[in-house]
């Protein structure tokens, strides 16, 4: 799904738009308004907006002023000029500034559905996996980038040599990053490797993410990323410095847009990976910039996000907030940086992926088969579980459970281990299908009473805390059904109310339920029903 913003001082002209592009279903828009380049900006602040389609000839903001503050934000932004004036000097101006189309709006709808489709195309094309993987094989032949993942590992440990000297490290390792300056962290994490990958193709893909990430960042942003193991990218960003920025004020709202940029450009990243590397991959983020002392326990911080995926193991795309600040489990950044060595268990357990889990541990078990006489390796694997499982103890329901000194035979040392994993993979499940169901309770609530008002993914997603296209993604999962089928039926079954129970005219109805105009609500009524709004109230009253 792409987002399009159509933006127009002429209210009719832009609820016209509207209707064409939300009936064009083929395209898969999710489709917002504007009737100023204020407005616009408005929405430019809080989201990621892939195409504009815009007016030249505004009052205040022209077209062109506007498309010089849509690149500030989100510099692949695919521009659309829409003018009554077919000027010369306009069409000249226009690809200058590299819009993408330039469209009469004599020309008709044909026209405009074009020049959208050429804007997608453009979209889609402006990365080859080829382009991809070639650069990965050469950075994943460069010894520097083991130097600097090294420092990374430091830095997440909390070493004090690396932070006392960090300006030095910086410098001498080629990381384009400011001592001086907070940076914004985020992860990313592949959900599941093909069978016959090994370690080699593993790290390639994981540069290929990193090369990704750069591309869709376009140079916009100070980025630099490594991998913390065979399956996370840690990246850490930064605003670029700008001469403009004069005062403590400016600074911050620098940052502000840079959290606002990286958190929207994250699902373009999600769905590039999976488009051109068949790879699923998560990502959670900090929500604002942070000092580089606070690095390591924010970081332990963000891994607790990938526990929170409403029962959905794959593809999460979450901020670090107050609706994800209750844990569902009892541990804590000191407990979780003992955990780093328990990479595959650890993963399954955080991600719900109990075959995996399970296949694992039968793994590690039979390593420590009595059979083989290998006491140490027994006694290894005995106290890493130990670790492993030692946050969730702290859960109320798991407590004295499970008391290790009391294991007997290697066996019953399995048992115990397994059962105490299948409680917590058990309650995982219950709390997931509670989140899953508050979730969705509160945004059909807020659906069905604001039918009137903005319902886009964006503003739906700032009600409940969360990125709209995660959003989206689980509330089909979690439903069955789009978010879009779920608004649209909850406008169409208020509006058969206000038909048969009241006097209202059709378009007073059409308002009420947020439709851009009558004939958009009565062709969708058509097309829903089968028969018109007042042939309807017609049927209804007999």
């Amino acid at each position: 799904m792409y987002r399009i913003m159509v933006v127009d001082d002429e209210l009719y002209v832009v609820n016209s738009l509207v209707g064409l592009l939300k009936e064009a279903a083929e395209l898969d828009l999710e489709v917002y308004k504007a009737n100023s380049a204020l407005e616009a900006l408005d929405w430019l602040r809080r989201t990621k907006i892939d195409m504009v389609l815009t007016d030249i000839s505004m009052p205040g903001m022209d077209g062109h002023e506007l498309q010089k503050q849509i690149i500030q934000y989100w510099p692949r932004c695919k521009v659309i000029f829409l003018t009554g004036y077919n000027d010369a000097s306009f069409i000249k101006s226009a690809f200058r500034h590299q819009a993408v189309d330039y469209v009469l709006k004599t020309d008709g709808d044909k026209a405009i559905l074009a020049a959208v489709e050429k804007a997608i195309q453009a979209i889609e094309g402006e990365m080859e996996v080829s382009g991809l993987l070639m650069k990965a094989e050469e950075q994943i032949n460069a010894m520097h980038a083991l130097m600097q993942r090294d420092f990374i590992t430091e830095l997440l440990l909390g070493d004090r040599r690396i932070l006392n000297g960090l300006g030095t490290y910086l410098s001498d390792l080629n990381i384009p990053l400011i001592a001086e300056k907070p940076v914004l962290p985020f992860i990313g994490r592949v959900d599941a490797w093909k069978k016959d990958f090994n370690a080699s193709d593993k790290a390639l893909m994981l540069y290929a993410i990193q090369n990704i990430a750069l591309e869709t960042f376009a140079d916009s942003i100070i980025c630099f990323s490594a991998m913390l193991d065979h399956s996370h990218v840690i990246w850490f960003v930064q605003p670029q410095a700008k001469e403009s920025v004069l005062s403590v004020n400016d600074d911050i709202e620098l940052q502000k847009r840079l959290s606002s940029f990286v958190h929207g450009s994250l699902d373009t990243i999600q769905t590039r990976s999976n488009l051109f590397l068949k790879l699923r991959v998560s990502f959670v983020s900090a929500q604002s910039l942070v000092a580089w002392s606070d690095i390591p326990p924010k970081v332990e911080a963000l891994k607790k996000l990938f526990h929170r995926g409403f029962g959905f193991d794959h593809e999460l795309l979450l901020v670090e907030g107050e609706a994800l600040d209750n844990p569902s489990i009892g541990d804590n950044p000191e407990i979780q940086m003992q955990l780093k060595k328990m990479d595959t268990l650890s993963l399954c357990l955080e991600s719900g992926n109990e075959p995996d889990f399970f296949s694992v541990f039968d793994e590690m078990m039979m390593l420590g088969d009595p059979s083989r006489e290998e006491t140490p390796i027994r006694m290894a694997i005995y106290f890493r579980l130990s670790s492993l499982f030692a946050p969730y103890l702290t859960w109320e329901e798991l407590a004295g459970i499970v008391q290790f000194e009391r294991f007997g035979s290697w066996e019953e040392v399995s048992a115990r281990f397994r059962n105490l994993a299948k409680l917590i993979f058990e309650k995982r499940q219950l709390e997931a299908e509670h989140q899953s169901s508050s979730l969705v309770t509160r945004i059909q609530r807020f659906i069905q009473t604001n039918l009137d008002c903005d319902l886009s993914l964006t503003r739906i997603g700032e009600e409940v805390a969360l990125n709209p296209f995660y959003l989206s993604r689980i509330y089909k999962q979690i439903t069955g059904h789009t978010l879009s089928e779920r608004i649209m039926a909850a406008r169409l079954e208020k509006a058969k109310a206000y038909l048969g129970e009241t006097n209202l005219k059709i378009q007073e109805i059409a308002s009420k339920v947020g439709f851009e105009s009558p004939a958009y609500f009565t062709r969708f009524f058509k097309r829903t029903t089968g028969v018109t709004p007042q042939e309807y109230r017609q049927m209804f009253k007999k």
